[in-house]
């Protein structure tokens, strides 16, 4: 049974920000109930490299421990969760192996920590007036944390639209996402401690993630030169970071057009938000400056004026928003880079520069919530990675927003999940290739018309004679309409108890993937209509076999 351990609500402790709970393992208060253990490190683990006091100490569980955080008022929040596993406690915590989920998101799935400190941090936007956050232990292994902090933050944080870098264009209904902090970067600047930004954020300096940095000047103003216009956020990011950027250096070249590049790491499975930060600390004069910025080697902005975009001012704040899905990330052998370019317009547009002053890199919960892996919640799969039978083409009419579950964009996968596709997932099924799964080659989404393009049929091994068997596609079909969801699959592959009560749960997928399982082990169909005596290859496994008459 879950015990639930409720954390004491302090009192803001920063100008902007409330942190609605600071909770460490050390902490007398608040009185936890159930089973944990308490653990403080040594004197030997003193001399560990420890960047806070809040990993000197941790609280070590062997069943699911569930921290329950009351809010005043929803929204977006900061979840931040200290983990180092000390050794001062009779479990092996470098061995522990554990999940932390809330409601709706898997943060952590599966997770064993690495033998230093580390901290996770995430923007959960709450719709409720509490958080649960829930600690739990594979079985017969343990979970623990340091410190969790909770902070609220401001609406403006995350807005509802960004710019889709492919295709190129404005989307929607990112507020509905969840998101895991990777990279906060400076660029050109110092590091930025927690004391420093109104959020308690940590800023890194760009040292780790510039490339050809004899091309790169670092520049810098004193922060009062940072000019706000009205209406324009001082949380987004702090003043610091819009005083110091990078831009071209004086480079020994024979032209100076050339690009200033960033490149991160990034798991090539998931999309991402990134956040580019522009102040003009470098012009003299308005309208003289325009440059590019390219994402991943795609064109994101062309010509970008800010003295134009802050209203005619220099040295002004703007940033902007990117959504990046995994079929435009760099890289290979499942390694994915994510590059952020900045170059001079190359046109009679005035200086030949470009600048950049800070960048940030969110990672976005997938279709089943989930910020590690295909898993969400309920265990159910991100359906991308399941075999997907549509038609040779399929058609829909209207056009949803970005991740929407509202629109006409309904497809159906073989696993009879019944859900709604988003562009981004289909832009994730145009990489996937498996000899067992049917290719998406492209599709179209012009005039109103939304078509896919997948391979014409799948072609495996059977044990007929070392002949091929051809799986042929069949079209599926789903109400549009959310509200009375139908859907329609093939017969051999729909479990008895679905085809009956026509409710989908975890039982029926993996019936469904038994009968793929069935066919591609024997090299039957699943519907065998020649067969009168046992119609359905499904129906025969279950049966048990007939004795040989002597």
């Amino acid at each position: 049974m879950a015990r639930k351990y409720h954390v004491a609500v302090q009192p803001s402790i920063r100008p902007y920000a409330v942190v609605v709970a600071t909770f460490h393992a050390s902490s007398r208060r608040p009185q936890v109930p159930g089973k944990f253990a308490w653990c403080a490190r040594t004197a030997a683990d003193d001399k560990a490299d420890v960047p806070s006091p809040l990993y000197a100490t941790a609280r070590v569980f062997k069943e699911e421990a569930v921290y329950s955080f009351p809010f005043t008022v929803p929204g977006w929040h900061f979840i931040r969760i200290y983990l180092f596993p000390i050794k001062a406690c009779d479990v092996d915590l470098t061995s522990a192996t554990f999940s932390v989920v809330t409601d709706d998101n898997v943060l952590l799935h599966s997770f064993t920590p690495e033998n230093k400190p580390v901290m996770k941090e995430y923007v959960i936007n709450a719709t409720e007036n509490h958080l649960a956050l829930k600690f739990q232990p594979l079985k017969g292994s343990a979970t623990f944390v340091n410190a969790i902090e909770v902070v609220n933050a401001p609406d403006e944080l995350i807005t509802d639209s960004a710019l889709a870098v492919a295709p190129l264009g404005e989307i929607t209904g990112v507020v509905h996402d969840a998101y895991q902090v990777l990279y906060r970067i400076n660029v050109g600047g110092p590091t930025i401690g927690p004391a420093n930004d109104t959020l308690g954020r940590r800023w890194e300096t760009d040292a780790a993630y510039v490339q050809t940095k004899e091309a790169v000047k670092d520049v810098s103003v004193p922060t009062s030169t940072i000019k706000f216009p009205d209406g324009t956020s001082r949380l987004v990011a702090p003043t610091p970071v819009y005083a110091s950027a990078a831009k071209m250096a004086d480079a020994d070249v024979g032209s100076p057009n050339f690009n200033l590049t960033w490149k991160v790491d990034v798991d090539p499975s998931f999309s991402y938000l990134v956040r580019l930060f522009f102040s003009d600390i470098v012009s003299k004069a308005t309208n003289d400056l325009y440059f590019d910025v390219y994402i991943s080697g795609r064109k994101a902005v062309s010509g970008l004026d800010l003295s134009t975009v802050t209203g005619g001012e220099l040295a002004a704040p703007y940033y902007k928003d990117f959504v990046v899905n995994s079929s435009s990330l760099e890289g290979a052998d499942g390694k994915g880079k994510l590059s952020v370019q900045v170059v001079p317009m190359g046109q009679d547009t005035g200086r030949i520069d470009a600048l950049l002053n800070g960048i940030e890199v969110l990672k976005m919960s997938n279709s089943v919530g989930s910020l590690d892996g295909e898993f969400g919640v309920d265990m159910g799969f991100s359906s991308w990675l399941l075999p997907i039978h549509t038609g040779q083409s399929f058609t829909a009419s209207g056009k949803g927003g970005y991740g929407s579950h509202k629109s006409g964009n309904t497809f159906s996968s073989t696993m009879g999940l019944g859900r709604f596709f988003s562009f981004v997932e289909i832009q994730m099924l145009s990489k996937l290739r498996h000899r067992h799964l049917v290719s998406l080659i492209g599709y179209c989404d012009e005039n109103q018309e939304m078509i896919f393009l997948q391979a014409p049929a799948l072609v495996w091994p059977c044990r007929d004679h070392g002949a091929c068997c051809m799986r042929r596609l069949r079209t599926w079909s789903l109400s549009s309409d959310p509200g009375q969801l139908h859907v329609a699959g093939t017969c051999g592959f729909i479990a008895p108890e679905y085809s009956v009560g026509h409710k989908a749960s975890r039982e029926t997928h993996v019936f469904v993937f038994g009968a793929l399982m069935l066919e591609v082990v024997t090299g039957q169909l699943a519907l065998r209509a020649g067969d009168l005596r046992c119609p359905l290859l499904s129906e025969c496994a279950l049966s048990p076999p007939r004795r040989q008459k002597s």
